[in-house]
């Protein structure tokens, strides 16, 4: 019996890919200009500063996703003062992104749907809390959600188990009574079914992607040398089953209609 369904945010709840390709632009048209570098080359330091944080502080980190730190790397590595430039870039990023978000179609349809059979519905997300916050305040969407976990927060990043569980624990939920829809496979389909949990894979591009080695590398120490295409069966337009070396998951491309429903219907 299903009593309760997380949801990833970013790129679940709404789209976050025009939002950061905005965002990123918006840095760029500040910083380029003060520290004397095309738009390219500051990606690339970026790029640079990034992956050095990785690496030192590890995947299972929140703060590899701070901006703020990240831009700070950037004008430390090129010997710049980070003030007052990696504050103005942080600024100019995010402003823009809140600025452009938009929810996915149907979604909070679905949480009224979902809230009617008395489900408990939470957010379970990677990144900051503070930026996790703002998100939720521009989308206007507190009131729909009746718990709240950001990596931040527990100290783990998804596909890490402890994140799920903690979250659970916040629902009152065991896993095999959950089920987590999110629009990355590795972290919200492969990672909550570690701990037995029910995953349902977000893609609303209609072409399904295949199984990536960097994927596979999230989901098990050893992974296959062979990567098998995942194979959907579809449902309807919105509804399918993928079938791949990982076994047999949902995948919904759009929240609206009766099948996306009928998934819950458990």
């Amino acid at each position: 019996m299903i009593d309760t369904v997380l949801f990833d945010l970013d790129g679940t709840i709404y789209n976050y890919d025009t939002p950061d390709k905005i965002g990123l632009q918006a840095a760029f048209d500040y910083a380029s200009p003060l520290l004397g570098l095309t738009p390219g080359e500051l990606r690339a330091k970026i790029k640079t500063a990034n992956d050095e944080i990785v690496r030192e502080l590890g995947k299972n980190n929140a703060s590899i996703h701070n901006r703020l730190i990240r831009y700070q790397r950037v004008l430390e590595n090129m010997g710049k003062p980070i003030h007052p430039i990696a504050m103005g870039m942080y600024h100019a990023y995010w402003d823009t992104f809140l600025e452009q978000m938009a929810l996915e179609p149907g979604v909070l349809s679905l949480i009224d749907y979902l809230h009617s059979r008395d489900i408990h519905v939470g957010i379970c997300t990677n990144l900051t809390s503070e930026i996790q916050f703002l998100k939720m305040e521009r989308l206007g969407i507190w009131d729909y959600f009746d718990s709240f976990t950001t990596s931040e927060e527990c100290g783990s990043e998804k596909p890490d188990e402890h994140i799920f569980l903690y979250s659970l624990a916040k629902a009152g939920s065991r896993p095999e009574n959950s089920i987590f829809i999110g629009d990355n496979r590795s972290f919200d389909v492969f990672g909550p079914a570690k701990i037995g949990m029910k995953g349902i894979w977000y893609c609303p591009d209609p072409e399904i992607r295949t199984v990536t080695p960097k994927e596979i590398e999230q989901y098990t120490s050893t992974p296959s040398k062979k990567i098998n295409p995942g194979t959907e069966t579809r449902l309807n337009d919105g509804v399918g089953i993928i079938r791949d070396e990982f076994g047999e998951y949902p995948v919904i491309h759009t929240y609206e209609g009766e099948w996306c429903r009928a998934l819950f219907d458990l």
